[in-house]
C-alpha cells in the first residue's frame, strides 16, 4: 500500500476516533487525538479553545450536560503531504437530555489542520467546526 493510502487511511480513523471518543466521555483519549498546541474552534458553541487539555475539557463541559451524545462522520477527504495534511469531513451530531423535548441536532463540518507526531501518528493541530444548521438548541447552549 502507498504512503498517500496509508495516511489517508489512518487521518480517516483519527476522525473516526476523535468522535468516538466525544461520544463515549474519553476526555483523555481525546486530548490525546490533538496537538499539545492545537487550536479548536466551536463558532458559536464555544469560541476558540487554546490546547489539546483546554479543548478536552471544554468538550467535557459542553457535552457532560447531555445523557447521550452520538457524532456521525461522513464525506471525509484527505490532502496529505508527508508531515502535515488537510481535511474535511461532515458531522452529524445529535445531543439527548431528557430535560429536553426533542434531541438537539447539529449539522455541519469540520476542517482540520493535522501534523505527523514524532512518534508517526497523526494529530490535530486545528480545527474548525462549521455549523450549517442546528435543530432544539437549549436555551445558554454556549459552555464556558
Amino acid at each position: 500500500m502507498s504512503a498517500a493510502i496509508e495516511d489517508r487511511l489512518a487521518i480517516t480513523d483519527l476522525l473516526h476516533r476523535c468522535a468516538g471518543a466525544l461520544d463515549a466521555s474519553d476526555w483523555a483519549g481525546l486530548e490525546a487525538l490533538f496537538t499539545s498546541d492545537a487550536e479548536a474552534d466551536f463558532g458559536a458553541f464555544g469560541g476558540v479553545r487554546q490546547g489539546s487539555r483546554e479543548i478536552a475539557r471544554f468538550c467535557a463541559r459542553a457535552l457532560g450536560r447531555f445523557d447521550v451524545v452520538q457524532h456521525i462522520i461522513g464525506n471525509v477527504l484527505v490532502r496529505a503531504d508527508g508531515t502535515s495534511a488537510c481535511s474535511s469531513c461532515s458531522v452529524l451530531a445529535v445531543h439527548v437530555s431528557q430535560s429536553l423535548p426533542a434531541p438537539f441536532t447539529v449539522g455541519g463540518v469540520y476542517e482540520d489542520s493535522l501534523r505527523r507526531a514524532e512518534d508517526a501518528r497523526w494529530r490535530i493541530a486545528r480545527r474548525v467546526l462549521v455549523i450549517r444548521w442546528c435543530n432544539g438548541a437549549p436555551e445558554g447552549l454556549r459552555a464556558s
